[in-house]
């Protein structure tokens, strides 16, 4: 790549490639051209902050606070769904997002009904704020001809990329008990504005381990 194509200016040329400052300023226009093709971060911790306000006022014991038995709920839980440029097109912005957390549902205190949740926020178009659009969506993934879906009370971990959401979670057996049985890799497409359940695999026997 010429440094002409990378935008510095011609007199620039003239120093040698292996020039530090040369180095520099090309690793800062790379970083500079790769955050202008994503939203930037600031705009994932204001839908973190969304995201615990809806926590708050929807469940107790959350993801969200400081003494979390799970895994805190931070930035990394965030994911971007759907994005759109700025009418310069210099810019991107996200318009939808996804946000994985852990909190007793309704605070109800029953032995089920402290669970996971994927809630989702769409930006408002007058506002531009984002707003919680689907309490869990799992509740919404269309299983297809499928005869198994997602345990939403033992999911564990989540993961979002280029359209394909991958769902750690378990669930039960066939033997009568109250203790899930089988952890499942489970794989989630998004498409046309929907998600659909595509796949599950078995990745581990949780009678196995315990015996």
């Amino acid at each position: 790549m010429t440094l002409i194509a990378l935008g510095l200016p011609l007199g620039a040329i003239a120093t040698p490639y292996n020039n530090a400052a040369t180095e520099l300023a090309m690793a800062q226009l790379e970083i500079e051209r790769a955050s202008s093709q994503t939203p930037p971060v600031s705009e994932k911790l204001e839908v973190l902050r969304q995201a615990k306000n809806y926590a708050k006022s929807t469940a107790c014991i959350t993801t969200f606070e400081r003494d979390s038995e799970d895994n805190r709920t931070d930035v990394t839980d965030v994911h971007l769904v759907e994005s759109q440029s700025s009418f310069d097109s210099n810019n991107i912005f996200g318009t939808r997002y996804i946000v994985y957390w852990r909190g007793d549902n309704a605070c109800a205190g029953g032995s089920g009904t402290y669970m996971g949740f994927i809630t989702s926020f769409e930006r408002d178009r007058e506002k531009g704020e984002f707003v919680a659009r689907e309490r869990d969506i799992v509740d919404t993934i269309d299983s297809g001809n499928n005869n198994y879906d997602i345990n939403s009370r033992f999911m564990e971990a989540v993961s979002y990329n280029d359209g394909i959401l991958s769902v750690i979670s378990s669930d039960y057996g066939n033997d009568g008990s109250n203790s899930p049985r089988y952890k499942y890799l489970y794989t989630v497409v998004y498409k046309d504005f929907g998600w659909q359940l595509v796949g599950r695999e078995m990745i581990a026997d949780l009678y196995e381990e315990y015996r």
